[in-house]
């Protein structure tokens, strides 16, 4: 495949991701080209496999069905727009915060400003009230949040009076640093299963902004470590020589030559997102239940083992996904190095 295999990646993933967003058009019940759609159950179908009989039914089920009779096809269609869906709420949110926080940290680097002791306690405020925020629109107000806010109260003073007992400095990127280390310390995956467990119907909007407070940090670690890199290339500092405003600096500047390895990271997380939305949907954690998506297709196959298209060809579609994403992150990492 060699030089051509980016581009192959990116038009077999075009052509799953159009099918994915355009299957709702297609299997629509009673209405378009097939006449059902992924929730569509009939109990005289069910079962089906792509090799039997289907002449005495009224349209034809290409891939087979389930135990409840409906359409693989359908289903798998409806998988890929969820796994597309959840990558573009928890990246797109994750990125946001990552963005910011990157600036935080780096902001030193161009005007040489220390934080003071209040900032510091504004900036802690602010950075709990966007999470209650955010999760609180997410969730409709589902969670009680009295205990993490006494955990993250006991966080900031603790870090507060270690910092002045130990003289640190206070900069904004030794903040930025440390929740990163502390957010790191925490074991993701558990915390994302034990979240979801609780809810009874969780939503993937919702599912999508608790794994965005989870993976922001690497997005910060990048971006961080790409500004403090060029922040030292002769043309970043002509333009800090030439009075460019901070707002220039870091978006027609900064960022806009980070994107390389922005979008390798992106696609590699991709990956991940789609792994571990599979991973939630074939333990039947916090998925809705009214949801057919690929992991909960693959999970409904060792129910029954002779029904093996259920296996086969969300599976594969899940390959293909994957091993898309991996060549094109990996021909953008090579074109950085």
């Amino acid at each position: 495949m060699g030089r051509n295999s980016p581009i192959i990646a990116i038009i077999v993933l075009s052509i799953i991701l159009i099918f994915g967003w355009c299957s709702s058009l297609f299997f629509v019940e009673g209405e378009g080209v097939f006449g059902y759609s992924y929730s569509t159950i009939s109990m005289n179908e069910r079962g089906l496999s792509p090799f039997a009989d289907q002449s005495l039914i009224p349209h034809t089920h290409l891939l087979g069905t389930d135990k409840l009779g409906r359409d693989t096809l359908a289903g798998i269609g409806n998988g890929i727009s969820i796994a597309f869906y959840l990558s573009l709420i928890s990246i797109g949110l994750s990125l946001v915060i990552g963005i910011v926080m990157s600036i935080l940290s780096t902001f030193h680097l161009f005007t040489r400003v220390k934080v003071s002791g209040v900032f510091y306690w504004l900036t802690a405020i602010a950075v709990w009230y966007l999470i209650f925020l955010v999760t609180s629109l997410a969730t409709a107000g589902e969670i009680d949040f009295t205990y993490l806010t006494v955990m993250w109260g006991l966080i900031s003073v603790g870090l507060y009076f270690a910092s002045r007992k130990n003289n640190w400095s206070l900069s904004a990127d030794d903040i930025v640093m440390k929740i990163i280390e502390l957010w790191r310390t925490l074991p993701a995956l558990l915390i994302l299963l034990i979240l979801a467990s609780l809810f009874d119907n969780i939503s993937y909007t919702t599912l999508g902004v608790l794994i965005a407070l989870l993976i922001w940090p690497s997005y910060t670690r990048l971006l961080r470590g790409e500004f403090i890199r060029l922040s030292g290339v002769p043309f970043i500092k002509s333009a800090i020589a030439s009075g460019a405003s901070i707002w220039t600096l870091y978006w027609k500047h900064l960022l806009s030559n980070a994107l390389t390895p922005l979008i390798a990271h992106i696609c590699f997380a991709i990956v991940a997102i789609i792994l571990l939305e599979a991973t939630l949907s074939f333990l039947g954690i916090g998925i809705p239940y009214n949801q057919v998506s690929l992991g909960g297709m693959i999970k409904a196959s060792t129910d029954n083992m002779s029904y093996w298209w259920l296996a086969v060809f969300p599976g594969l579609t899940l390959v293909v996904i994957l091993i898309s994403l991996n060549k094109i992150g990996t021909s953008f990492l090579i074109k950085k190095d």
